[in-house]
Formats: C-alpha cells, structure tokens, sequence
C-alpha cells in the first residue's frame, strides 16, 4: 500500500464571524503520527498578536492501543516571538507544544479557541499541507452572522475529493489506490467493517477490495455531534481504540 507519515483523523476548523471587529476560529484536529518524519504534521500551535487571542488552547497524547498517556494544557505550551530577531515591529506570537514521542505510533488530538478583533484576514483552508500525508476527514465551516458580504476564492476543489456541503462548508475525505506490483498477489485484506458510537452520532466506514491490479481503501469518519458527555468517556475511548486497531492491520501480499 502506499506509504504515508501521519494520517489525520479529524481535522475541523470552525470560523464564527459575529462583527466586523468579532471573529472566532475554533479548531479541533487529531492526527496519527507513524514516525519521525510525520512528527510535523502534529500542528500543535496557534498564533495570536495585539489583534488576536488565544481563548483556548490543549492537547492530549495516546498510545497505539487509544490510550491516554499526557494532557497537555495551556501553561505547558512554549510562548515565543512568531518573527526573526531582526524585526522589531511586528506584535506576532506563537504558542506550541514539541512532543518527543517515546515510540510510534501515537495520536494527537489539539483544541483551540483563538478570538480576532478584526475580519481583515479569514484562515484559509488547506486540508492536505504536505506528502505522505493522509486525510481521513477535514472540515472547514464558516458561520457569518454578521450579515457582511464574503469573498471566498476556492483552487483545487474539483480535481480532489473536497465536498462542497454548501457556499461556506467543505469536507475532505481520505481514499488511496494502489497497484499490486507485477509478480505479487494478494493473500489476505482486513476485513471491511462499520463502527458506530451512541446512536450514529459517530460513524466510522472502513472499506478495502481488490479490484484488478489495484487495491482500494477508503477511510471515513462522520461527526453528526463533536460533544462527547462526561459519561461517554469511557465508551468514546473503546469505540475509537477499534478505530485505531482497525486501521493497523495489514494487507498480506506473496510472492507469485
């Protein structure tokens, strides 16, 4: 199969424009990191300046098995000027989190909440950010109750597998196809299989087949509700731990 560093599980990136002086991006991103090289898709940061805050801003660790193994909160995170030490004017800063991995696999799961004092600049979206990178689910949503006009200008939306679930809401899902190399043959699949958690608020669709020379996957991850109550922790945590199992197992091929 073709090889990726991380995959993003779920990325959703929410903009709420309430004024022409009231903005807030709420995102919410988890990303499975396979090795070194994948470490920096992790994206654990967020920018604010004099024009912009950072109401909101965690993260939380897991093993391969779906387990809990840090919380990182808002203090642990590193502060630091945004620009090289030759600028002297600029006001923009980051806050991060660099996490040395103890072993690989490990998923990453980030929240922030950053509020802007102007509408000048809406962040862009850009649901795939580099190579060897896959996409299971990416949300980009833009909720304009301020009645101000916008201008969205959209690329790449046609020749990829974005869907446009209204003027300012796209969905990205994650599919690759792969040919079986001459002299090869499949020995056995992971079987397909649907997940579902607390009455489909959840979904997960797991599917791969062979169809010729190739061997199709795809992986999608539906969130009709992101709220998980306090007393579905326990259960959220085995429903996603599948997800995680799920997605490790291999494809066996042979020699022919």
């Amino acid at each position: 199969m073709t090889k990726v560093n991380a995959i993003v599980r779920y990325d959703n990136q929410r903009i709420e424009i309430n004024a022409i002086d009231d903005m807030v991006v709420h995102t919410k991103r988890i990303v499975s990191i396979y090795n070194k090289y994948g470490d920096k898709h992790a994206n654990s940061l967020e920018f604010y300046s004099d024009n912009s805050s950072i109401k909101t801003i965690e993260a939380r660790i897991y093993d391969s098995a779906g387990n809990e193994i840090r919380k990182i909160k808002k203090n642990d995170f590193t502060d630091n000027s945004a620009v090289s030490g030759g600028t002297l004017y600029s006001d923009s800063r980051i806050k991060y989190y660099d996490y040395t991995p103890i072993s690989y696999p490990y998923t990453i799961e980030f929240i922030s909440e950053v509020r802007h004092n102007t509408t000048a600049f809406v962040p862009q979206w850009r649901p795939v950010t580099g190579y060897f990178l896959g996409i299971e689910h990416a949300e980009y949503k833009i909720e304009n109750h301020s009645g101000i006009p916008l201008k969205i200008k959209k690329e790449n939306i046609d020749n990829n597998q974005v869907v446009e679930v209204s003027e300012n809401h796209f969905t990205d899902k994650f599919m690759v196809n792969s040919m079986i190399l001459d002299g090869n043959d499949v020995e056995s699949l992971p079987k397909s299989e649907g997940l579902e958690f607390k009455n489909s608020s959840v979904t997960f669709t797991y599917l791969v087949q062979q169809n010729g020379n190739y061997l199709q996957l795809k992986a999608q991850l539906d969130i009709e509700n992101p709220l998980i109550l306090p007393e579905d922790y326990k259960a959220f945590k085995a429903f996603y731990s599948r997800i995680v199992e799920k997605q490790a197992e291999q494809i066996v091929l042979t020699k022919v």
